[in-house]
């Protein structure tokens, strides 16, 4: 299930991946939705579906898998080449490399929760102008 959801799910953008294997009412934690965690099915397919128009992936690769439990942790690679503006942010057209870690809870055979780490600097560099206000202006200031 997990490896099905990440390789043609997340790997192909398949949306139908989505709708088969991940559970109506999912929680993902991950730096697309960098202000909450994304809540629903529905509201996940729509935030990758944007990610997945703007930034096509090739090149997708996963190097390992971790099963402990109903937890997979699953690790990929993949190149992606940022065609579209997304989030405000110009295209540049650079091929820009990818490195995820998605620690996915699998119930009733279904992605229930899938919190995602990503070591994804070039993409974040190029989001900075979008992504500064949304992270960086909600932190609190000490006194």
């Amino acid at each position: 299930i997990a490896e099905a959801f990440i390789t043609q799910g997340i790997g192909k953008a398949d949306m139908a991946v989505f709708d088969r294997l991940v559970a109506e009412g999912v929680v993902v934690e991950t730096g697309l939705s960098p202000q909450a965690p994304i809540m629903g099915r529905e509201a996940y397919k729509a935030v990758f579906a944007g990610f997945a128009d703007a930034w096509p992936v090739s090149d997708f690769k996963v190097p390992e898998i971790l099963e402990v439990g109903d937890t997979v942790v699953i690790e990929f690679t993949a190149t992606c080449v940022f065609r579209k503006d997304y989030y405000g942010v110009k295209a540049t057209h650079q091929i820009v490399p990818l490195r995820e870690i998605h620690r996915l809870k699998i119930k009733n055979g279904k992605v229930v929760h899938n919190t995602v780490g990503a070591i994804n600097f070039p993409f974040e560099y190029i989001m900075y102008p979008a992504l500064k206000d949304m992270v960086i202006g909600s932190l609190k200031v000490a006194s």
